[in-house]
């Protein structure tokens, strides 16, 4: 996917140099004090540039401000994103704002993604959405914890799942490793017993890790789309665990058909 869209950041730039367009000048004076133009492509040009408009917009010193697209249906389904725009300012490419459809929400957490970028053009930070509610950031582009709805990772790893009557299932993904997802704190924290250890074990030992056992004394219910996890807190983050909406970073592991989340961290929405 990230190949995708980079892909679709070239294209936007350089499209109305490159392809034929059709050009309209739509407003002579818009919130920016200056003209908007929209450019218009057919249906084979659409299918090289993955979008179907191009909103161009400056200011009162016709500099650009922004520059949005509107993304085509075929390219939706594939990726999820439905409008892109770059903002500037003086004529500095700033970042994106990426809007996504309502599948990728259900799948992804967010509908929104601002990336802010370098004077190379390069991506050095990351926001994450809901609509206007601000989930989750990053500061490092290389982050590794991928943003999934809890309950589509419990489905890919269970929608095979068969038990096992001479012993335990212990279920691990080379796809879904680090991940964070958006849940609500249950608000009792719970010893954690021996098949938990158990559990904590395992998914040490698959991740090249020496046990992180002494990390966790205690787990806590996490709740999403009616169903509920058990998420292991570390120790340190005990006392933060209070029953607040928030965006999980663990590692998931299935034992015996139900998922189980080793906590990393957390981030409290809404603060």
């Amino acid at each position: 996917m990230k190949r995708l869209f980079y892909l679709f950041f070239i294209l936007l730039f350089f499209s109305h140099i490159i392809y034929p367009e059709q050009v309209s000048l739509i407003d002579d004076k818009n919130s920016f004090g200056g003209r908007t133009i929209l450019r218009t492509y057919d249906q084979d040009e659409q299918a090289l540039l993955n979008y179907s408009r191009l909103f161009e917009h400056y200011d009162s010193d016709d500099r650009i401000v922004q520059i949005v697209a509107i993304v085509t249906e075929d390219f939706t389904e594939m990726t999820g994103l439905q409008v892109q725009v770059q903002h500037y300012r003086d004529t500095i490419l700033l970042g994106y704002e990426k809007l996504f459809a309502d599948w990728f929400f259900d799948k992804h957490d967010y509908n929104r993604l601002i990336e802010e970028v370098d004077l190379a053009g390069i991506i050095i930070s990351r926001m994450y959405f809901h609509n206007e509610l601000l989930l989750d950031f990053s500061r490092d582009p290389n982050d590794a914890y991928e943003f999934y709805n809890v309950v589509y990772i419990d489905d890919a790893f269970h929608s095979n799942y068969l038990p096992n009557e001479s012993g335990n299932v212990v279920s691990m993904s080379a796809r879904y490793v680090r991940i964070r997802s958006v849940i609500q704190f249950g608000n009792e924290l719970i010893d954690m017993d021996e098949n938990d250890f158990m559990i904590i074990r395992y998914l040490s030992n698959y991740l090249g890790f020496e046990s992180l056992e002494g990390y966790y004394t205690r787990k806590v219910k996490v709740h999403s789309n009616n169903r509920s996890y058990w998420f292991y807190v570390q120790t340190s983050l005990e006392p933060f665990v209070l029953g607040q909406l928030a965006t999980i970073r663990y590692y998931p592991i299935g034992f015996n058909g139900e998922l189980h989340l080793m906590g990393i961290g957390f981030y409290d929405i809404g603060d």
